[in-house]
């Protein structure tokens, strides 16, 4: 017998994520594309080079992948400030990157039987200099230890799974606060309830200003 949240018409087999030599041949021209989907973001075109270079260096072989190791190996020594002053000071349009990624997550993988999932992670550090560190409960290792957390949402469906927030957490509560308001967020955004979390009950819902009504 199934629980109340999980029937058999809402069961389906999540993609595997499984990458072959094929899906990797036109990589950097793929992600270059990806790229080019949010220049409008950006003022001027060397933060947009730096963005890119960044972003492809994340998917390389360094072992320390932070800015100067990412910069020497994509753009050569003499790039190394720019990138870092990019990661620091320059300006882009965060949430207007952000509302473009989710339009194309939803063009991708909109489904109504779509899910949202939530989750926080802990993240052990040495030192304490890294933003948010504190001893604090750590899931990864089931303990209070020094460490960073995030909480994370992400969107399923039966056409593929994306990250699609995170926020870094100065404990269990904030982390929790981001849970409770992206989750209102994305139901406006994506404009749907997912139904598995309101089966059995009216949902009368007011989405920029216009009334939708739904039966689960």
């Amino acid at each position: 017998m199934l629980p109340a949240i999980r029937q058999e018409e809402y069961l389906y087999e999540i993609p595997q994520f499984s990458v072959g030599k094929d899906d990797v041949e036109d990589f950097m021209g793929e992600l270059r594309a990806f790229h080019g989907e949010f220049s409008e973001y950006f003022c001027r075109q060397e933060p947009r080079d730096h963005f890119f270079n960044y972003m492809s260096g994340r998917f390389g072989d360094l072992k320390r992948k932070t800015a100067e190791p990412i910069a020497i190996r994509t753009s050569g020594r003499s790039s190394v400030r720019g990138m870092q002053r990019n990661l620091s000071h320059a300006i882009w349009d965060e949430p207007g990157i952000l509302r473009k990624y989710h339009e194309m997550v939803r063009a991708e993988m909109g489904d109504p039987d779509g899910v949202l999932i939530f989750d926080e992670s802990g993240f052990v550090k040495k030192g304490k200099d890294s933003a948010g560190v504190a001893r604090q409960y750590c899931g990864t290792v089931g303990k209070v230890e020094n460490c960073q957390v995030g909480g994370f949402a992400a969107y399923a469906s039966r056409h593929g799974y994306a990250l699609v927030n995170k926020r870094l957490g100065g404990g269990a509560l904030r982390v929790m606060s981001f849970i409770f308001l992206y989750f209102f967020y994305i139901v406006i955004q994506f404009r749907f309830f997912p139904a598995h979390l309101l089966q059995g009950a009216y949902a009368q819902n007011f989405i920029r200003g216009k009334a939708l009504s739904a039966e689960f």
